[in-house]
């Protein structure tokens, strides 16, 4: 891991420590608070271990050169992070009504950070084709 990449990951731990200490929710939404920035780290984590991995020639043996598949990984992860948000706020205003809307949100972005973890671990980590 280079000294950049380390420092990012180090900020972003004290950010999530500092944010677990200072919580002034209830404990219900602190607790999914700290979930969603948890599996928020594992995201990022994920996505740069996929950098490394194409930087570093892991998918040199393919027919896609590494410019086409960084700038495809790119857009993908831009768009699925302004498609998880608009999908999560539109389960937060079906559930507008109610008091555990906030708590839904969470939850709906964590759920949705999870299964985004697991489809980029199978194909660009473990290599997996989509349905297999």
């Amino acid at each position: 891991m280079n000294r950049q990449t380390m420092l990012l990951v180090l900020l972003l731990l004290s950010m999530s420590n500092y944010a677990q200490a200072k919580c002034e929710l209830s404990e219900e939404l602190c607790e999914a608070q700290a979930e969603y920035e948890g599996v928020d780290g594992s995201l990022n984590k994920i996505y740069q271990e996929i950098l490394v991995k194409i930087n570093s020639g892991g998918f040199d043996d393919g027919l896609v050169s590494r410019d086409d598949l960084l700038k495809t990984l790119k857009v993908s992860q831009r768009t699925w992070l302004r498609f998880r948000d608009a999908n999560c706020h539109a389960y937060y205003t079906l559930f507008s009504g109610g008091t555990s809307r906030n708590l839904d949100l969470m939850v709906c972005q964590s759920e949705m950070t999870k299964e985004r973890i697991t489809f980029l671990r199978k194909i660009y980590l473990e290599g997996r084709v989509m349905g297999v």
